[in-house]
């Protein structure tokens, strides 16, 4: 059964197959363009490693049904680590088949390709995609010959969405005088300079915020993140291409198995991706992830801020009918932004208050285990060598105010405490270095013998599905274990009576 992610994957082959009309050649004598046999011949090939393209190349290289024989190029430096590299391969002769970022070609003098450019023009998955089938590839990879290279496929690389370990990237205040991390020869750069940020390298937690995409969000950021999710700055597109020099020396048979195999290949690399939204899903499951969402008003400000950017690409001849199309192919697509199941900032105006305090805000000083965690609420893991409390978490409140869970291979959290009476909140915002978010409210009731203190959370400013989860965390309570203050005893009975 072919998906709807399958569909649109073989749509822009089968769109590929259809309108590609640039070939490679094979190496030694070369046949004539009239010939019609497919003899066998080799193209040998190189890409960037951080390309989002590269899996076209391995498709190809996998392939054992067609005349054509695809390896690996053997270039000086052992192999292009960089686009840059990449192109010099293919400029000296060292390959014949590469995958390039649009923006590297850009600056290399393919000027065509640059209303990929243009700022937030792309904003769905689905967009991206029908860019890549549609007729307009042609406009785009039109001087693409005056480098010395002919255009095969266009291949989108992921959203690219703004992240921020400060406030949420919504809107321009938020990111006037940010540093963001970024890669340099992402179209993200141009954009975020426009909105008052700095694009930076750092990568040693001194920067904001970053820009990235939902794949390698979840396995390369390691802190406490929210991503805003419909702002796409960028889309990277990579771009399959072959060297100009040996375009004339396929038969057009070995053209079209050629053109088809490369077509085949895109249409298996979009297929293998995980889509967008699943993306997403695998983001908000880690203990990292949130999100946001820009409101319609703060996405024209951010619109206004890069107007000037993108009027400079649309004054380029020609431009401006190709940005127009890129912009008509996104009619009818839009994002899955109408629940957030991660978002973990209350909203400005959220009614749930801490508790005033009143009374001994002692009453609960003490060191207590819970036997749970988020990911397994109802009890105890087994033990192992590297978590050796097999899941147990200590938690320890001095002075009533701080509550601090030890470090295990889940989470750690901090929050504070106010109490009143029976009636206590815990603000979970205490630190953002933790995994912990949002303020509850409830009660809390002390078990006769003293040991087991246990939470009935009634509010959350996170809304009623984190609510339901921090019930999950604290159903067995918590078990008294000593007390912070040597000669300290906690009272017997429920707390406030």
């Amino acid at each position: 059964m072919i998906t709807d992610r399958g569909r649109g994957a073989v749509a822009v082959a089968a769109a590929s197959v259809a309108a590609l009309a640039v070939s490679l050649t094979g190496f030694g004598a070369p046949p004539t363009r009239a010939g019609t046999a497919v003899d066998p011949f080799t193209v040998r090939a190189v890409h960037a490693t951080r390309s989002t393209g590269a899996d076209v190349i391995t498709w190809m290289v996998r392939q054992s049904d067609s005349p054509v024989t695809v390896t690996r190029a053997d270039v000086p430096a052992g192999r292009a680590a960089t686009d840059t590299l990449a192109l010099a391969a293919l400029r000296s002769g060292a390959a014949d088949l590469g995958v390039i970022r649009a923006s590297v070609l850009v600056d290399a003098g393919a000027t065509s390709l640059k209303p990929l450019q243009a700022p937030m023009e792309i904003t769905t998955e689905a967009q991206a995609y029908r860019v890549a089938a549609d007729a307009v590839s042609h406009a785009l990879m039109r001087d693409l010959s005056r480098i010395g290279l002919a255009g095969l496929a266009l291949v989108p690389g992921p959203l690219e969405h703004p992240f921020s370990f400060d406030l949420p990237l919504t809107n321009p205040a938020a990111y006037r005088g940010s540093w963001i991390r970024t890669d340099p020869d992402s179209a993200a750069v141009p954009v975020l300079q426009a909105l008052g940020a700095t694009p930076t390298q750092l990568g040693d937690q001194r920067e904001l915020g970053v820009v990235t995409d939902l794949y390698r969000a979840t396995s390369s950021i390691s802190r406490q993140a929210v991503v805003t999710r419909n702002v796409v700055l960028a889309v990277d597109f990579d771009v399959v291409v072959a060297r100009r020099p040996a375009l004339d020396g396929l038969t057009s048979a070995q053209e079209a198995s050629l053109r088809a195999l490369v077509s085949r290949a895109v249409g298996q690399a979009l297929a293998a991706r995980t889509p967008e939204s699943e993306a997403f899903a695998d983001w908000c499951a880690t203990r990292n992830g949130s999100a946001v969402i820009a409101t319609a008003p703060q996405l024209s400000q951010l619109a206004a801020l890069v107007s000037t950017e993108a009027a400079e690409i649309a004054s380029a001849p020609g431009a401006q009918p190709v940005i127009d199309r890129i912009r008509g192919l996104g009619a009818g697509t839009a994002l899955t932004t109408d629940d957030t199941p991660c978002s973990r900032v209350p909203s400005a105006d959220a009614a749930v208050q801490p508790i005033t305090p009143t009374g001994d805000q002692h009453v609960l000083d003490g060191t207590w285990k819970m036997e749970g965690t988020r990911a397994y609420p109802n009890g105890r893991r087994r033990p192992d060598l590297d978590d050796p409390r097999g899941g147990i978490w200590q938690v320890v409140i001095v002075n009533g105010l701080g509550i601090e869970t030890n470090q295990t291979a889940d989470e750690s959290c901090s929050f504070t405490l106010r109490i009143s009476g029976a009636a206590v909140s815990a603000d979970m915002d205490h630190s953002s270095s933790d995994d912990c978010f949002g303020l509850l409210t409830g009660t809390y009731q002390l078990r006769q013998d003293g040991t087991m203190l246990s939470f009935d959370w009634t509010h959350d400013s996170l809304g009623s599905g984190w609510l339901n989860a921090e019930k999950a965390f604290y159903r067995n309570g918590l078990t008294y274990i000593e007390p912070v203050r040597p000669g300290r005893r906690l009272p017997d009975g429920s707390a406030g009576d």
